[in-house]
C-alpha cells in the first residue's frame, strides 16, 4: 500500500511539475511582451489593447471557458469501453461549439453597439470584431488541453505550450510594432492558434487523437455537463461584466490614455498573483496531503501572506523606477501615485485571497465564491456611483475596486472563522500583524 501511494504521489508531483513548467514559460514570455508593449504602443494604445484583452476574457467566459474544467473532470474517468469515451468527448465538443458559435455571433453583431457606447470610432468596432479570431482558438485550445490533461498528458501539453510561446513571441512583437492594437489582437490569435495546432499535430502523430461523432450526442449527457459548468459560469459572470462595464464607463468619460497606468497595473496584477500562486499552492497542497493541523493551517496563511507582502513591498519601493520606465505618457495624470499605490494594495489582497480561497476549496466550501463575488459586485457599484462619485474618474474606479476587494476579503475571513473552517489565530497572529505593519510603514514612508 505504501508503494502504491508513493507511486501515486510521485505521479502527481511530476504532472504538477510539467504543468507548472509550461505555464511559467508561457507567462514569462507574455509578461516580457506586455512590458515591451507599454513602450511600443504608448499609454493610449496600450490602454486600448488592454481593454480589448479584458473584453476577450469576458467573451471566453461567455463562450464556456469553464468547459475545459468539465473536459478535465470527465476525461479523467477510466472508461471501460471506447464508445463511452467517444460519447463524452463528442458531447463536450458539441457544447463547446454551440457556446463558441453563439458568442462569436453576439460579438460580431453587437460590436458596433459596444464601440458606440465608448466612442464612435469605426476602428474600435473593427478591433472588437477581430477578437473573434483569438476567441475561437483560445476556447478550442483550453478545451483540448483540459481534455488531454484529464488523460494525464501533462508533459506533452507543456512541450507544445513552450514551442508555441517561442515561435509566437517574435511574431507578436512584430505585429505590435507594425499594426499597433489590431496587431496585438491578431498576435493573441496566432499564439492560441499555434497552441491548438501543435496540440492536434502532436497527438495526431502519436495516434492518441479522439474523433468527434455526431451520432454520439446525447441530451442526457449534455444536461449532466451543463449542470456541472453553469454554476462556475454564473460565478465568473458576476465579476467580469461589472469590471468591463465600469472600465467602459470610465473610458467613455476620460478616454483611453487616462487609464493607461491603471491598465498597466491590472496587467501586472495578473502576473504577480500567478507567481505567488505558483510558489504558495504547492506548499498548501503538500501540507494538505500531510493533514491540516493548527500549526500547518497557520503556516499556510503566513506563508502566502509573506510572499504577497514581500512582492508588494518591492513594488512600492520601486514606484519611481516603474514611473521612469513608463514615462510621462503614463504618469502625467491626476494622482498617478495614488493609482499606483492603490493598485499595489489590490495586488496584495488578490494574491492573499487567491491562495486563501484555495484552502477553503480544499475543505469543499466552494459555494462561498458565489456569495463573496455578489458582495464584491454590490460594494463596487455602490462605491463607483455613490461613495466616490465626486472623485476623478480613474480615482473612483481604482478606489471602488480597492474597497470592494477589501470588504470581500474581510467577509471571507470572517465567514471562515465563524463557521470554524479556519481558526482565528491561524489568520490573526503576531507574524501576520507584523507583515501588514511593514506594508503600512512603507506606504507611510513613500
Amino acid at each position: 500500500m505504501k508503494l502504491s501511494f508513493r507511486s501515486l504521489e510521485d505521479g502527481v508531483i511530476k504532472n504538477i511539475g510539467w504543468s507548472a513548467l509550461g505555464m511559467v514559460f508561457s507567462r514569462i514570455f507574455a509578461f516580457v511582451l506586455t512590458i515591451l508593449a507599454t513602450r511600443i504602443l504608448g499609454a493610449t494604445l496600450f490602454s486600448e489593447f488592454s481593454y480589448h484583452r479584458n473584453l476577450l476574457g469576458l467573451m471566453m467566459v461567455l463562450s464556456g471557458s469553464s468547459i475545459s474544467i468539465a473536459a478535465l473532470r470527465y476525461s479523467s474517468n477510466r472508461f471501460k469501453k471506447r464508445k463511452d469515451f467517444v460519447k463524452i468527448y463528442s458531447n463536450l465538443s458539441f457544447i463547446c461549439l454551440v457556446f463558441l458559435t453563439l458568442t462569436s455571433l453576439l460579438v460580431y453583431f453587437f460590436s458596433t453597439a459596444i464601440s458606440n457606447f465608448i466612442t464612435s470610432d469605426a476602428n474600435l468596432t473593427r478591433s472588437i470584431k477581430l477578437l473573434i479570431f483569438p476567441l475561437v482558438f483560445s476556447l478550442l485550445y483550453t478545451f483540448k488541453s483540459g481534455f488531454y490533461s484529464g488523460l494525464e498528458y501533462y508533459k506533452q501539453i507543456s512541450k507544445t505550450t513552450i514551442i508555441s510561446a517561442l515561435i509566437s513571441f517574435p511574431i507578436q512583437w512584430s505585429l505590435f510594432v507594425y499594426l499597433g492594437v489590431d496587431g496585438g489582437i491578431i498576435g493573441l490569435g496566432i499564439y492560441y492558434m499555434l497552441n491548438y495546432l501543435f496540440l492536434e499535430i502532436y497527438f495526431g502523430i502519436k495516434k492518441i487523437k479522439v474523433s468527434f461523432d455526431f451520432e454520439s450526442i446525447d441530451l442526457k449527457y449534455v444536461k449532466i455537463i451543463l449542470k456541472y459548468i453553469l454554476p462556475l459560469l454564473v460565478s465568473q459572470l458576476i465579476f467580469l461584466p461589472v469590471k468591463i462595464y465600469l472600465e467602459s464607463e470610465s473610458i467613455r468619460n476620460v478616454g483611453f490614455k487616462e487609464l493607461g497606468l491603471y491598465q498597466f497595473m491590472i496587467s501586472l496584477q495578473v502576473y504577480v498573483v500567478f507567481l505567488i500562486s505558483m510558489v504558495s499552492n504547492p506548499v498548501i497542497s503538500y501540507l494538505n496531503m500531510k493533514g491540516l493541523g493548527d500549526r500547518e493551517e497557520k503556516l499556510n496563511n503566513n506563508f502566502t501572506l509573506f510572499f504577497s507582502v514581500i512582492t508588494c513591498a518591492v513594488l512600492l519601493v520601486c514606484e519611481n523606477f516603474v514611473f521612469n520606465y513608463l514615462g510621462d505618457d503614463y504618469c502625467n495624470i491626476y494622482k498617478a501615485s495614488y493609482i499606483y499605490k492603490s493598485s499595489v494594495i489590490i495586488i496584495l489582497i488578490m494574491s492573499y485571497k487567491t491562495s486563501f480561497f484555495r484552502i477553503i476549496a480544499l475543505k469543499a466550501k466552494t459555494l462561498i465564491s458565489l456569495f463573496s463575488n455578489l458582495i464584491w459586485m454590490v460594494i463596487v457599484l455602490v462605491s463607483y456611483f455613490f461613495i466616490f462619485n465626486n472623485q476623478g474618474i480613474v480615482i473612483k474606479l481604482v478606489s471602488s475596486f480597492l474597497l470592494g476587494f477589501l470588504i470581500n476579503l474581510i467577509y471571507l475571513i470572517t465567514y471562515s472563522i465563524i463557521s470554524g473552517l479556519i481558526k482565528f489565530n491561524s489568520i490573526i497572529n503576531l507574524h501576520s500583524v507584523l507583515l501588514i505593519f511593514i506594508v503600512l510603514l512603507i506606504l507611510y514612508i513613500n
